[in-house]
């Protein structure tokens, strides 16, 4: 089950994005950004409690 409306920081800044909360060994959650591309990130939920999920763009690639 996707739930959708949920906060993600990419670049300190919130954005609107979904996650699956469901799935007894992955968390997954993902967002669509303003240039276009898709942002995606897949965790052992047993890694959960050892991660903070904030995201920022690479730059001058």
């Amino acid at each position: 089950m996707v739930r959708h409306g949920v906060d993600l920081v990419i670049d300190g800044l919130t954005v609107t994005g979904a996650e699956i909360d469901t799935d007894p060994f992955v968390y997954a959650i993902g967002t669509k950004l303003p240039t276009g591309g898709t942002l995606t990130a897949v965790v052992f939920r047993e890694h959960l409690p050892y991660v903070g999920l904030s995201f920022a763009q690479r730059r001058g690639v």
